[in-house]
């Protein structure tokens, strides 16, 4: 009995002695696999750094040219509609444009191509 406790204890050893071999192997694997990480990550840091830097510096004056654009087309809008309270102050006849429209304008008068033929009466 005593042999077979020896010859278990014996396997047991052996089996345990693969089994820190095969971790062995797996630490040295992942070793190696830890190094590409570590060397892909330096890569990326020194390489794309220096590109998403330029994207951002990019980036950055493009919204400063579209704040100014904004900026310049408020300013137009605001002189127009000052340019058009000028003229219709000036003619307040054009207050009948804005508030009836072009085709009723000028005094509630019909445009030219609306009124009714009379050319037929004329004629007769």
């Amino acid at each position: 009995m005593r042999v077979c406790v020896l010859c278990r204890h014996a396997l047991v050893l052996v089996g345990n002695k693969w089994t820190a071999d095969a971790l062995s192997e797996i630490g040295v694997s992942t070793q190696g696999w830890s190094h590409v990480g570590t060397g892909i990550a330096s890569a990326l840091k020194s390489e794309i750094d220096v590109v998403m830097s330029n994207v951002s510096v990019t980036l950055l004056n493009s919204l400063d040219h579209v704040m100014a654009a904004q900026g310049n087309l408020e300013m137009v809008l605001s002189m127009v509609g000052n340019e058009t309270d000028k003229a219709i102050a000036k003619q307040p006849e054009l207050l009948l444009l804005q508030e009836h429209g072009p085709e009723k304008g000028h005094h509630g008068k019909q445009r030219l191509d609306e009124l009714p033929l009379l050319a037929p009466l004329a004629v007769a």
